[in-house]
């Protein structure tokens, strides 16, 4: 977007939270283990 917008573009800013969604910093990081990693999601492979 930074590119377009250089080139003389206008890009609204909503735009593109609309394309490439949010995230939610607060709440991923809660999901980490101690090891500062998510955990692997093994039951769900195994059935």
């Amino acid at each position: 977007m930074a590119s377009m917008r250089a080139a003389g573009r206008r890009i609204d800013d909503q735009v593109p939270a609309h394309i490439f969604g949010s995230i939610d910093v607060e709440g991923e990081l809660a999901r980490l283990g101690p090891t500062g990693y998510r955990p692997l999601r093994v039951r769900d492979t195994l059935l």
